[in-house]
């Protein structure tokens, strides 16, 4: 749920940056995905919580690909492109063993 949370504040840091260029798409597209973050936490709380972590890999990994088609992105240093492709791939991790956690039938809470 946290994860969610972190993925709405982060679509959040896509359009306040120094982002010149197509600044309507940048705003629509962090817009949306601070919208899907509330749709995960909704999912969520009405207990689809697989769907919601799926959700999760899929718009986590989105708004990384997205974040690395602005020109903030280019703009940084490579060291925090690298930083930025490891905590994605991380996070994106802990949402799969979270995913093969929940489907596993001797783990799952509500089974």
């Amino acid at each position: 749920m946290e994860l969610s949370l972190l993925l709405s504040w982060a679509a959040c840091l896509g359009d306040g940056e120094i982002i010149r260029e197509n600044k309507n798409l940048t705003l629509s597209m962090g817009i949306l995905f601070s919208l899907l973050g509330c749709s995960i936490l909704s999912l969520t709380y009405f207990n689809y919580i697989l769907v919601a972590l799926l959700l999760s890999v899929i718009s986590f990994q989105s708004f990384y690909y997205f974040e690395q088609s602005t020109e903030d992105f280019l703009l940084r240093d490579d060291d925090y492109k690298k930083f930025r492709k490891m905590l994605s791939l991380l996070v994106s991790i802990s949402f799969l063993i979270s995913s093969a956690y929940w489907i596993n039938p001797y783990s799952n809470p509500l089974t």
